[in-house]
C-alpha cells in the first residue's frame, strides 16, 4: 500500500523507522524491487530519465525508491529511500519523530545550513538524514520536514567542516619527505578523529587532481590510517572499510592493497557475527541503536569484501555463508 498525502499515522511510522534503521517495513535500500512490492504492493508510478537506461525511480506516494542497474541487460537493484514528506497536505513538523528517536537511544546530529535555509538532522547509528524547512519567507513550513534520505552506504562520520584548510595541509604533506610527516601530523593537532576523517577524504582529491604525486599519495593515505589506527582515532570497521573504499576507486595504482588482503580485512572487522544478525528483528523499536550501527557496518563490510573480487575459497565460502541472512541487516 502506497504511502498517501492524508495518511498521517502511515507517514510518521515511515519517518521513523527510515531515520532509526535506513528500512522501510523492515525492507533496506538494497533489495531486489520484488520484495518491497510484496509487502507495499506495486508502484503508484514510476520515472527513468531520458538521457540513461540505467536508472529508475519507483513511486509508492510519499516514498521514492531510486534504483540503478549496470547494463541494459541487468536486472533493477533499489540502492536509496527517499520520502518526500514536503507533499503532505500537513506535513510533519521534526518536533514529531526527532524527540521519538532521541527517547530510543538514537544519536542525532543537527547541522544547521543557513544559506540553504534548511537544517539537516542525521542519525549517527543508521546514516539516515532529514531537512528540515528553516526559511522565513516560508514561516508556514518552518520546521516542517521536507525530506528524509537513506542510503546502503555506511554510516561512519563525515569529519571537520572547513574541507579546504585540510586539503591545503595535506597537498603540503603529500610533496614532503615522508620522514617530516610525524612532525606534520603534530603540528595539525595529533590524530584527532574528526580531523583526520576530513584529512582521508582530501587524498582523493589530491589524486584526483595530481597523478603525478600517486604513489606519494598512496603511501601517505596507508600512513594516515595507520596513526588512526594506532591512536583508536576510529573504530576497527570504519578502518577497515575506509581501507577497502580508498583500495576499490584506487585499484590501478600502485602500493594499494591486493584484493585478498581488502577482503580479509573486512571480514575480521565484521562488528557483528552471523547469530546475531539472524537474531535482528524487523521491528525498528526492538532493535537497540549499537545494533542498528553493527548491522549498516557489518552489511557494507561485506559489500566491500564481495568488490574486492577475491579468490580464496575460505573467504568465498566466508561470504556464501553470510549471503541468507543479508536480508535481516539493516
Amino acid at each position: 500500500m502506497a504511502y498517501r498525502e492524508r495518511d498521517r499515522a502511515a507517514a510518521i511510522a515511515l519517518a521513523l523507522e527510515l531515520m532509526a534503521t535506513g528500512r522501510v517495513r523492515g525492507v533496506q535500500p538494497d533489495h531486489d524491487p520484488a520484495e518491497l512490492d510484496a509487502i507495499l504492493g506495486p508502484p503508484t508510478g514510476q520515472w527513468a530519465p531520458p538521457d540513461t537506461d540505467l536508472a529508475l525511480i519507483r513511486y509508492f506516494g510519499l516514498l521514492e525508491v531510486h534504483c540503478s542497474r549496470p547494463s541494459r541487460q541487468a536486472p533493477w537493484r533499489a540502492d536509496f529511500f527517499s520520502a518526500q514528506l514536503w507533499r503532505m497536505n500537513k506535513p510533519l513538523k521534526w518536533t514529531v519523530p526527532g524527540p521519538e528517536l532521541r527517547r530510543h537511544g538514537y544519536e542525532v546530529i543537527r547541522r544547521e545550513e543557513p544559506k540553504l535555509r534548511a537544517d539537516y538532522y542525521e542519525v549517527a547509528e543508521s546514516g539516515s538524514s532529514a531537512v528540515v524547512f528553516r526559511d522565513r519567507d516560508l514561516p508556514r513550513r518552518w520546521g516542517h520536514i521536507a525530506k528524509i534520505s537513506a542510503t546502503n552506504a555506511a554510516p561512519v562520520p563525515t569529519g571537520t567542516p572547513d574541507f579546504n584548510a585540510v586539503h591545503r595541509a595535506v597537498y603540503a604533506a603529500i610533496g614532503r619527505p615522508r620522514s617530516t610527516w610525524a612532525d606534520w601530523l603534530t603540528d595539525q593537532g595529533g590524530p584527532n578523529p574528526g580531523w583526520l576523517r576530513t584529512a582521508e577524504r582530501t587524498v582523493y582529491v589530491v589524486l584526483r587532481e595530481n597523478a603525478s604525486r600517486a604513489a606519494e599519495g598512496v603511501a601517505f593515505h596507508a600512513w594516515l590510517l595507520d596513526q588512526a589506527a594506532a591512536g583508536r582515532a576510529w573504530p576497527a570497521d570504519e578502518l577497515a572499510y575506509r581501507r577497502a573504499e580508498f583500495a576499490a576507486g584506487h585499484r590501478d595504482l600502485p602500493g594499494v592493497p591486493e584484493p585478498e588482503t581488502v577482503a580479509e580485512q573486512c571480514l575480521a572487522a565484521l562488528p557483528m557475527d552471523r547469530d546475531a544478525a539472524a537474531r535482528l528483528p524487523s521491528d525498528w523499536r526492538k532493535i537497540a541503536p549499537a545494533d542498528v550501527r553493527a548491522s549498516k557496518m557489518t552489511r557494507a563490510l561485506l559489500r566491500c569484501a564481495r568488490a574486492a573480487e577475491p579468490r580464496s575459497p575460505a573467504t568465498l565460502a566466508e561470504l556464501t555463508r553470510w549471503q541468507p541472512l543479508l536480508p535481516h541487516l539493516c
